[in-house]
């Protein structure tokens, strides 16, 4: 049990709660602004809370505490299922479609400094799979993702319908909603402010300027399982051990 900053075991606990009733008198002399009423507070929550948690562990038929994190995976299975049915993506793509996954990595060295990596995943055995370093100085997750949505379309032909499936909503956003705006203001954001890794941002915008075919994107839950995004996150985690470096 924590008391102040003092543990103490349940026995102890009891003696000094008991020594400092009497040291208080009578309840209705209590003075609930002190610091001393509020150690005692925290005290004996804090003693309730360990004293259900043993009632637990003794009685596995008691109900447990929530997990925190169930609503969260509920979510996401939810989202899975909802992108698998919309885009039919556990088949393979529709004649004259080419569907890429890409993902990117972010770690860091035992020197403290950040290494990132990205990767592409068309198909098993796939020529244009690709698993590579980031370069540049700045090394970070975002960057890797945007560089894996640029590798794929350079190494796609312009003139095939593409379908890019990313766990990045930040890419997949900017692309919808809020590059064509970044563009007609000089690459600056509503409130003036110069876009960070404009010069990824360009270079996507030339180049899907550049596209005839038809260019999807695919918003899809990370790490439920979807083979494709599995694929490529794996890809880009190897693409963070070309550094060199360890991890």
């Amino acid at each position: 049990v924590q008391f102040g900053r003092q543990k103490m075991d349940s026995r102890a606990f009891m003696a000094q709660w008991h020594a400092v009733l009497e040291g208080w008198g009578k309840w209705e002399d209590v003075d609930v602004e002190s610091r001393q009423t509020t150690r005692l507070r925290q005290a004996i929550l804090a003693w309730m809370q360990q004293k259900r948690k043993m009632e637990l562990e003794k009685e596995p038929g008691l109900r447990k505490p929530e997990d925190k994190n169930l609503k969260k995976r509920k979510r996401k299975e939810e989202l899975k299922q909802k992108v698998m049915e919309e885009w039919d993506l556990e088949k393979d793509p529709p004649p004259g479609v080419v569907r890429a996954w890409t993902d990117g990595s972010e770690q860091e060295g035992v020197d403290g400094r950040k290494y990132a990596g990205y990767g592409v995943w068309f198909a098993e055995g796939h020529c244009l799979n690709v698993s590579e370093k980031l370069c540049g100085l700045t090394q970070t997750n975002n960057r890797a993702e945007m560089t894996a949505v640029l590798y794929v379309l350079k190494m796609v032909p312009k003139w095939v319908e593409l379908q890019i499936c990313t766990d990045s909503q930040l890419v997949v956003d900017t692309v919808l909603y809020w590059m064509e705006g970044w563009k007609r203001r000089g690459w600056k954001t509503k409130s003036g402010k110069s876009v960070e890794n404009v010069d990824l941002w360009m270079a996507i915008q030339e180049a899907l300027e550049e596209r005839t075919g038809e260019t999807l994107w695919v918003k899809v839950p990370s790490h439920v399982d979807i083979e494709g995004n599995e694929r490529a996150d794996s890809l880009a985690k190897k693409g963070v051990e070309k550094h060199g470096v360890k991890l």
